[in-house]
């Protein structure tokens, strides 16, 4: 369940329901194993606090990943995993945090 605070904020940033190309990967510090990235997905949604994207892996809360939205910049957005939630069998729907 999600914190009063959490949900309070969630209402109050707008969030613009768009389906960008992104690339992806986890923070060198969070990559401790050989899967590291980058994929390739699509956002869900962009607000002023984070954005979802789509993945056909899971991460867990608190993992960092780089975003980059090629067509407007070739510096990453550095975002913390908030939550991940299985759509089917071979996709995720991942809600980040803008650090």
């Amino acid at each position: 369940m999600e914190s009063t605070t959490t949900s309070r904020k969630k209402r109050l940033e707008l969030r613009e329901y768009c389906n960008i190309k992104v690339e992806f990967s986890l923070v060198p510090d969070d990559c401790d194993s050989g899967d590291c990235g980058p994929w390739h997905n699509i956002t869900s949604d962009i607000s002023f606090g984070g954005m979802g994207i789509f993945s056909e892996r899971p991460f867990e809360p608190g993992q960092k990943l780089n975003v980059y939205f090629r067509h407007v910049s070739s510096l990453p957005y550095i975002v913390r995993v908030v939550w991940c939630q299985k759509i089917d069998n071979s996709l995720y729907r991942v809600g980040l945090e803008y650090c």
